[in-house]
């Protein structure tokens, strides 16, 4: 008799009820709390493309007549944000408004990693903690360096796409069209090898969308969504993916 299916509200992973974590992104499937120490990577959901930035990019496209939807923690993370819990910011660009204690974390990690390069736990903090300060490129090097040694973990190539989305958007602002393509095109690549990796991957699949839509591809961005909402429709980005359907 199949045992029932336990589906993760971080990720949509399936698990089976006598597991109390994640076994893809580690989060927990009761009320119980863990985290990893020592060489092991912290995980959590990989990040989820804000629907205030697709906004923002879509309307270099089209006039948006409705009003921006709420999401629920901007970025969902799979580390230091991704490290451990949701972090809520919106659109930090290059760095404004870190705050002192965010670059001496940073500082700090630079120092773990250059000392230690194979400590992943450390490069995904790092990875992550540059990411949601805005230093895009400096994440990108960072996400790059952990995936040489921990190539098949989805989430970090997800979040190396956010990243590649973010530059695009500010491509975008500055009317660079040729530097925007190129960095929606590095994401969609990056989403779609998540994809190879965990083809159920949620979040995957719902930046796919966002992306799609910022480049003006709405039939496309439609159907990624359609699949987001299918894998898990209890998940929160599958909530996302439905109000955006809705709203087009």
């Amino acid at each position: 008799m199949k045992q029932n299916i336990i589906y993760c509200s971080k990720c949509g992973a399936e698990n089976i009820p006598a597991d109390n974590f994640c076994s893809k992104c580690g989060s927990p499937l009761k009320k119980n709390e863990s985290k990893q120490t020592g060489n092991q990577a912290t995980t959590s959901p990989a990040k989820k493309l804000p629907v205030t930035s697709i906004l923002y990019a879509a309307g270099a496209l089209f006039v948006i007549g409705f009003i921006l939807l709420y999401s629920a923690g901007v970025f969902d993370s799979s580390s230091a944000p991704v490290v451990n819990n949701t972090q809520n910011f919106d659109d930090p660009h290059k760095g404004m408004g870190v705050d002192l204690k965010s670059i001496e974390r940073i500082n700090l990690l630079e120092g773990i990693v250059k000392n230690n390069p194979t400590d992943k736990g450390a490069m995904a903090e790092l990875a992550h903690l540059l990411n949601d300060s805005g230093f895009k490129e400096k994440a990108i090097a960072k996400y790059k360096q952990y995936l040489e040694l921990d190539p098949k973990n989805a989430d970090m190539v997800v979040d190396m796409g956010v990243c590649f989305f973010e530059l695009g958007r500010d491509a975008e602002t500055a009317q660079n069209m040729e530097e925007t393509k190129k960095y929606y095109d590095l994401a969609i690549g990056n989403f779609m090898d998540a994809l190879k990796i965990t083809p159920k991957h949620q979040i995957a699949h719902y930046n796919l969308g966002i992306v799609k839509m910022s480049s003006g591809k709405f039939d496309e961005a439609k159907e990624w969504w359609k699949k987001t909402i299918e894998i898990n429709p209890n998940a929160e980005v599958a909530k996302n993916a439905k109000e955006l359907l809705e709203s087009h």
